[in-house]
């Protein structure tokens, strides 16, 4: 009976120890799997931040060069403005206070234009007149219902206003987003 007792006990050792081999083949092979897993994901975190880095770096690149530029325009207007150039642009002034062009004085020196001309240009002077306004001398205003005067400020992202100075009308402009003149 011992013999038989020895042989099952050989037996039970040698399936334990298959048994134990197999868990620890299955367990090196779940190790094995699992570290590739995480190495996968560690590759692919640190390439997306590298992609994010690479993208910040690009975006600061350009809100530098833009802050730069921004910076250069302000210095630019500043300077304008301390030169008083952007409101001492002297020029001949007609009796409404606007600027008068060289084509308005060199039409006076050909000679009178024929009466039909003439009230065509009268009425394309009313008209413009009551869509832009005018500058009027004494008071300094402007219609603020002007579509051109909407239009400009829509494209150009600025604010403008015409001023009388001492030396005549001025046409001020302000950036909203800086507060810059």
């Amino acid at each position: 009976m011992e013999n038989l007792y020895s042989k099952l006990y050989d037996k039970y050792n040698k399936l334990k120890t298959r048994k134990d081999s197999e868990i620890d083949r299955y367990n090196h092979d779940q190790e094995v799997k699992f570290t590739g897993y995480m190495a996968a994901v560690e590759e692919a975190d640190r390439s997306d931040k590298e992609e994010l880095c690479v993208q910040y770096e690009k975006l600061l690149t350009e809100e530098t060069r833009k802050g730069k530029e921004l910076s250069e325009e302000v210095e630019k207007l500043r300077n304008l403005q301390q030169e008083g150039l952007s409101c001492s642009a002297r020029g001949r002034y007609n009796e409404n206070g606007q600027m008068e062009s060289p084509r308005d004085t060199d039409s006076d020196s050909r000679g009178k234009l024929p009466v039909a001309i003439e009230t065509e240009r009268d009425s394309q002077s009313i008209q413009k007149e009551s869509c832009c306004g005018k500058i009027i001398s004494s008071g300094g205003s402007i219609n603020a219902n002007c579509v051109f005067h909407t239009l400009l400020e829509f494209l150009i992202g600025m604010k403008f206003e015409f001023v009388t100075k001492a030396d005549g009308p001025c046409l001020s402009a302000l950036h909203q987003s800086s507060g810059n003149c």
